[in-house]
Formats: structure tokens, sequence, C-alpha cells
């Protein structure tokens, strides 16, 4: 429920520039309203303008109700992009090479957003077996935010999650398997919590044997 009232309110946020466009347009209508209403003849005025009480009973309380409206929308987004800020980051990486994604690595933590660029490498550079020269387009390397997310390992946690895509110019060369393996399999990492439940309590061999078969993944698989 906290997580859609969230996503509703960014919107808003986003869409910003409409309230404002609103806003002017309702501003403008008034004033037309009131020019258009002058006096008809000396002496005479039509019903609207006679008095201004048509300002007094109807321009007047919808100003009023309208900024009170607005005060309260600009106050919630405040609100939620200091809550945003509270959150921890996460950042997906992925490494493609001739179109497919050939190694994933699922919401790692992330520090700071300065960071993504580096920690992508790192944790590309694991991925592939310590492999520190993995071969990359340095100019077609893309970054995203993509909005806040609610953490499904960890109860009422939400984080804030980034995304790196790496196009690699060749595959890697791995030592713990076949050279040809990225031709029909990709590398998977799911998110921490979830390496950590199926790590825990496990040999170094049992770790092997889980990520040999449940970190690759067939192409077409999820």
């Amino acid at each position: 429920m906290f997580h859609r009232l969230g996503s509703y309110w960014r919107f808003i946020r986003k869409q910003r520039q409409f309230l404002i466009l609103g806003i002017v347009v309702f501003i403008a209508l008034a004033i037309f309203v009131g020019f258009t209403n002058q006096p008809v003849a000396e002496g005479e005025t039509s019903t609207l303008w006679e008095g201004l009480s048509w300002w007094g009973d109807w321009i007047d309380p919808i100003i009023g109700v309208g900024i009170f409206i607005v005060s309260i929308i600009i106050g919630r987004t405040q609100f939620i992009e200091d809550w945003e800020q509270s959150l921890d980051k996460r950042l997906t990486v992925i490494f493609k090479h001739e179109g497919r994604d050939i190694m994933v690595c699922e919401k790692a933590f992330l520090a700071d957003t300065a960071d993504i660029r580096g920690l992508g490498q790192q944790i590309g550079s694991q991925m592939a077996d310590n492999n520190r020269n993995l071969k990359f387009a340095p100019n077609n390397i893309q970054s995203d935010y993509l909005g806040v997310e609610k953490n499904e390992e960890v109860e009422k946690e939400f984080f804030m999650h980034y995304q790196v895509v790496f196009v690699l110019l060749e595959t890697p060369e791995l030592k713990s398997q076949p050279n040809d393996i990225f031709k029909t399999k990709y590398l998977r990492w799911p998110q921490p919590e979830i390496i950590d439940k199926l790590f825990e309590g496990k040999t170094k061999k049992e770790k092997e044997e889980i990520e040999n078969n449940q970190f690759w993944k067939a192409y077409g698989s999820v």
C-alpha cells in the first residue's frame, strides 16, 4: 500500500510542470473574467461586477483552496524525496555480448551513485573468476535509476534501485567453466540476501555445486 502511494506521488513530482501550467491557466482565467466584466456603461455594472461580490463569493475561496492543495502536494513531494534519499541503494549490473545478457548481478549494495561504474567493473571481474581484463566498450556504458522498490527478501524494507549495463567486446575466459559456456548459458547472481540463505552452513564444495546448478542459467530461462 505504502509503496503504491510512494510511486503515485513520485509521478506527481515528475509531472510538476502540469501543476504549474494549471496554476498559470487558473490565474489567467481569473484575470480574464475580471476584465471582461467591467462596467458596461457609466453608472451601471454587470451583475457579476457589481460590488465585486463574485470575487469574494467565488474566486477568493477557490484561490484559497487551490493554494492549500498546492501546499499539500509540494509538502508531500518533499517528504517523498527526503524518504527516498534515506533509503539504501542497490545496483543491478548487466554484461552483454552480441545483444545477450551473459553476466547479471542483481541488487548488490551500493554506497554512492558515484561508485556505479567502478562497482560494476569490480563485480564483473569477480563473476569472471577474478578476471580483471574484461574488454568492454567504454563509450557504451548505460546507467539508469529504476526507482524505489520493495525488498521482497526483507520485510518492510525499500531501496533505491540503479542499473548499469556494460557491452563486452568478447566473452571472458573462465577458469572454472568451459570456454564456450556463454554460447548456451549465462551467469546470474541473485541479490545478496538470497545468496546468503543458499550458502548458509555450506562447505566450499557445496557452494560451488550451488553456483553451477542454480546460478548458471540456460538462455531463455528465468
